[in-house]
């Protein structure tokens, strides 16, 4: 005799409600950084070792939080007012690396920058609930985990497609169940020839297989200044939006305040990303050199979104200007206030 159905199976085995397709609607996809990093979806940031991640996204949630425009001028919905970070700094080294790192990039006192304070283990019971809920708590809308391989449970390994299905699958919850982009940092494993897609993890399995979006760094080979080296970020990987130009950085030391074991006050060396609107960058083939007229422009978008207005212009100065603190020499301030209402009519309606 066939034992009686339960209510458990007769649940599991019950049909599926699909939906019709006409009855669903478009929708465009939300930026933090336009066609670089996506709201509710999940990027991977990749490169070697060195190559200046962790600056590229503590200096994109210094411009999340304060409410900047992006590296390349484009602005977002947070525009002027900013909005939460997440920053989940599983190295563990917030107060020697990130904190430094992050008044470099122009943090400012009260911006809201949240660093999660434990580690993170995704097979934990209840662990992605944990994190989803926090990042609610806050209104996060943007996440960045530094680095992946530490949220991975020991023996899971991110150049197998299965496992990294898992790794990521976790994370892309937090972003779609929280709204917020969720930024992953993965150091590649270091080698002389490839692109971002081949290298590392491979392009047929591993994260480069799983990810949907995935921005690669890299160092210019061909730039004579080897003691100043010029990188390149680009998008390596888009499965839903048109590729934009790669675009140059330098990593510039500099130095913050601090202090020592004892408290008293210290110089601290760090870093921080000086983005190059005047490099030359390579897109589809061709070289292009962005004119002065356009780094101008770049610096006057960054003054506006630090409140600068065409009467009685304000500079902020260096570190809350994130384009860097040397790009303001091709402005002179005197000019600054016409160019502040030429570029702002152009750039925001009723600026």
């Amino acid at each position: 005799m066939s034992p009686m159905p339960t209510d458990t199976a007769d649940a599991e085995s019950a049909p599926v409600t699909l939906t019709l397709a006409s009855s669903l609607r478009v929708r465009d996809i939300s930026w933090v950084w336009h066609r670089f990093v996506a709201r509710r979806m999940v990027t991977f940031l990749d490169g070697d070792p060195g190559d200046g991640k962790t600056q590229i996204a503590i200096d994109l949630a210094v411009r999340v939080a304060g409410g900047y425009l992006m590296p390349d001028g484009t602005g977002w919905y947070g525009l002027s007012r900013g909005a939460p970070v997440v920053y989940l700094d599983l190295e563990r080294q917030v107060e020697i690396a990130t904190l430094p790192r992050l008044y470099a990039a122009g943090y400012r006192s009260g911006q809201p920058v949240h660093i999660w304070p434990e580690d993170v283990a995704l097979s934990m019971p209840n662990q992605v609930d944990k994190v989803i809920a926090t990042v609610q708590a806050v209104g996060g809308a943007l996440v960045i985990v530094d680095t992946l391989v530490r949220s991975a449970d020991e023996g899971l390994k991110l150049g197998d497609y299965q496992d990294a299905s898992r790794i990521s699958g976790a994370w892309d919850r937090v972003a779609r169940e929280t709204g917020a982009a969720v930024l992953l940092i993965n150091h590649r494993v270091k080698s002389p020839v490839g692109d971002a897609m081949s290298r590392g993890y491979g392009s047929k399995g591993g994260l480069a297989g799983v990810a949907r979006s995935m921005l690669g760094v890299s160092i210019d080979h061909g730039d004579p200044d080897a003691e100043d080296r010029r990188y390149y970020l680009e998008v390596v990987k888009a499965s839903y939006r048109k590729i934009p130009p790669k675009l140059a950085y330098r990593i510039v030391r500099t130095d913050v305040d601090g202090v020592d074991d004892a408290g008293v006050p210290v110089v601290v060396e760090t870093s921080r990303v000086d983005w190059l609107p005047d490099a030359e960058v390579v897109t589809a083939g061709l070289a292009k050199r962005r004119d002065r007229r356009n780094a101008n422009t770049w610096v006057v978008r960054d003054a506006i979104a630090s409140g600068a207005s065409s009467s009685g212009a304000r500079v902020p100065d260096g570190a809350r200007v994130p384009s860097g603190a040397d790009a303001l020499d091709a402005v002179e301030l005197d000019d600054l206030g016409p160019m502040v209402a030429d570029v702002g009519s152009r750039v925001w309606p009723g600026v």
